[in-house]
């Protein structure tokens, strides 16, 4: 699901969804709480990454079988190719993989949230709101 760039798998048994990838252009974002989808809302609980394909195994690639076929793929963080320079976690989120947004990024969130641990742990700048 594409909500504003934002890409989300949704996880329907929980109410929850995951955010997978950023396909916008903003250098500033506020990924938001929550997204509806038809009547039902969704609360998001994790900021993930996707799997990027690529043609040759380089001994650090990750690799699975679809169709009989063996493909050759690596993680990147939601964020990781965009060319964003401020995010706002909102305090829905509990998880953050590990290279979800560019170095340079700064984090804006409340004090003692994920987003408030993932930047101490990570290095990235952190603007408590």
């Amino acid at each position: 699901m594409d909500w504003e760039g934002f890409v989300f798998e949704i996880h329907y048994a929980d109410k929850t969804a995951t955010l997978t990838d950023y396909t916008g252009d903003k250098k500033k974002v506020i990924i938001p709480s929550h997204i509806k989808e038809n009547d039902d809302s969704f609360i998001i609980k994790f900021i993930g990454g996707h799997k990027v394909y690529v043609n040759h195994d380089d001994g650090y690639l990750d690799r699975e079988f679809v169709g009989g076929r063996l493909y050759h793929f690596r993680m990147v963080g939601a964020f990781r190719e965009s060319t964003l320079t401020d995010v706002t976690i909102p305090e829905s989120v509990t998880n953050i993989e590990r290279f979800a947004f560019p170095d340079n990024t700064t984090i804006h969130g409340k004090c003692g949230s994920k987003a408030d641990e993932y930047a101490k742990e990570y290095g990235y700048r952190f603007v408590p709101i």
